[in-house]
């Protein structure tokens, strides 16, 4: 398990929102961030509508806690997602990671196949399959995102 997160998101404008947040009860084994304290983050995710459908992407940096040999970073990606149906659709997208430490072994840049299936308005579900495109990134990666909203 890469972690549990916790967030809150505050629209800025119809393109831009401010979401903040932290990780824990993460594994220390996953690579390239292991999670074995608690991580904060902030995050700035960008949308523009672009045809049928979304191109988006997102900066931010992670503060890392714990007491492990690990880093805060940077994190980047864009994408683009199409909708396929009323309840869902599929994305591909560009995203990395940059350590702080100087060297190279904890930045990643991956392809990301996946899909988003909105059950209610509560409750999303994200499949997606990664192919690493970075040394240090996994050469291939299957996971899901399962977002429940409050």
């Amino acid at each position: 398990l890469e972690g549990l997160t916790v967030f809150g998101k505050l629209t800025l404008n119809e393109y831009a929102a401010l979401q903040v947040g932290l990780t824990f009860i993460g594994d220390d084994d996953v690579f390239p961030y292991p999670n074995d304290g608690l991580d904060l983050f902030v995050n700035l995710p960008l949308q523009r509508k672009i045809g049928e459908g979304l191109l988006y992407g997102e900066f931010g940096y992670t503060v890392q806690g714990g007491d492990l040999d690990t880093n805060d970073y940077f994190n980047f990606g864009i994408g683009y997602a199409f909708l396929v149906a009323e309840e869902a659709c599929l994305n591909v997208e560009l995203a990395g990671e940059e350590g702080q430490l100087g060297t190279s072994w904890n930045n990643t840049l991956d392809l990301l196949l996946g899909a988003n299936f909105i059950v209610d308005e509560r409750l999303r579900i994200a499949p997606f399959v990664t192919f690493g495109l970075y040394d240090a990134s996994p050469d291939f990666s299957l996971g899901s995102t399962l977002e429940v909203r409050f």
